[in-house]
């Protein structure tokens, strides 16, 4: 139910294209989840060879894993990571919180590593098959899709409504 929103992130950093990845660590949420998976791919697509590690290794792209975003984030403004892979919001948070800038926007090098003009999933419903057994359930899912795609026009259309009624939820 939405495109990629991915995002390489640094500070201080001099990697300008994915070939500069050679040789840095760079920090991932979501070990073999979408965030890990999409960047692996990509990496490998640019014949870049991956290793798991939290040091840097010679002619690799070592990736080190952490639970959230907010270390990754923590780390940047304390100096003491350089790299990190980063969905929205948190993306933009690190700008504000950590002093980031956008490395690589890993939307495009999607596009440019599968030969497309489309993004990847980053999120989507799940259910179960035996939630599809009952007939009740059917017919609530294809109307849960249903105000879905409705709110692919309503969203844009009622832009300044919906950041008001999110800001409600905002956590302090």
């Amino acid at each position: 139910n939405s495109d990629g929103l991915l995002y390489l992130m640094g500070k201080d950093s001099d990697v300008r294209e994915m070939s500069d990845l050679k040789g840095k660590v760079v920090k991932v949420i979501g070990e073999g989840q979408i965030p890990d998976l999409v960047f692996q791919y990509i990496l490998k697509q640019n014949g870049l060879e991956v290793v798991r590690s939290d040091t840097a290794v010679e002619d690799k792209v070592a990736l080190s894993y952490v639970e959230a975003g907010s270390a990754i984030v923590g780390g940047m403004k304390a100096g003491t990571v350089e790299l990190g892979l980063l969905p929205e919001p948190v993306a933009t948070n690190s700008l504000k919180a950590a002093g980031t800038t956008e490395i690589l926007d890993i939307q495009e090098e999607w596009k440019a590593a599968a030969g497309t003009d489309s993004g990847y999933p980053m999120s989507c419903l799940v259910v179960q098959k035996t939630f599809l057994e009952s007939e009740e359930n059917v017919a609530y899912l294809k109307a849960f899709v249903e105000k879905m795609e409705q709110n692919l026009t309503y969203v844009p259309e009622n832009t300044a409504e919906v950041v008001e009624t999110m800001k409600g939820y905002e956590s302090a």
